[in-house]
């Protein structure tokens, strides 16, 4: 499948991926200000009221949870265009003799073969998402009211603030056992999907 701009696109897709996650942090906490913050500043401006993005309980989690995967969508979408360049010309020409409008080639073509990709995605996500830690330190500390705490956050919270080593220990122990279970998941399900 030929895509036109591919390589632009990817460029610019992925530069947040390769920033930094404190300096990515200090943007978002900045446009996040409830004072002079630029999404705040746009809500104004189109008469819809103002948030407190990281200062309330109810939106600050939901608040990282924007910022990580504006920062993380660059690594998945370079994915995703790698499996549609994986999936053969044939199919779609194919297709086209047979009649089948773009949609259906989408449906029936596509999505199918994007399956092993899609996944991929999935779990690396998942496992990426028990890794929140850096966003969280800069941008809340874990407040307020701990609604933004983490697993990591609060395993370093346990270990190196609170000092009990033992149950830091613990909590690392249970981390690894979540994410080596995804990989070798995804690992085995990869490896059962690669061929068409």
């Amino acid at each position: 499948m030929n895509l036109r701009g591919t390589k632009f696109y990817s460029g610019a897709i992925f530069l947040p991926v390769v920033t930094s996650w404190v300096v990515v942090s200090l943007i978002w906490t900045w446009l996040y200000n409830p004072e002079y913050g630029l999404l705040n500043t746009a809500l104004g401006m189109i008469g819809l009221p103002q948030l407190s993005w990281l200062q309330s309980s109810d939106t600050a989690l939901a608040s990282i949870a924007i910022m990580s995967i504006w920062k993380h969508i660059g690594f998945n979408m370079v994915i995703f265009l790698a499996g549609l360049k994986g999936i053969p010309d044939d199919f779609y020409e194919a297709a086209i003799v047979d009649g089948a409008n773009r949609w259906e080639r989408f449906r029936y073509i596509t999505l199918p073969l994007l399956k092993p990709t899609t996944f991929f995605v999935f779990v690396v996500t998942l496992i990426f998402s028990f890794r929140v830690y850096t966003q969280v330190y800069v941008m809340t500390q874990g407040g307020p009211v701990r609604s933004t705490y983490t697993i990591v956050y609060y395993f370093w919270q346990t270990g190196f603030q609170q000092f009990e080593m033992g149950y830091a220990s613990a909590i690392a122990v249970v981390l690894f056992l979540i994410v080596f279970g995804l990989s070798i998941l995804q690992q085995r399900t990869w490896g059962d999907n690669v061929e068409y």
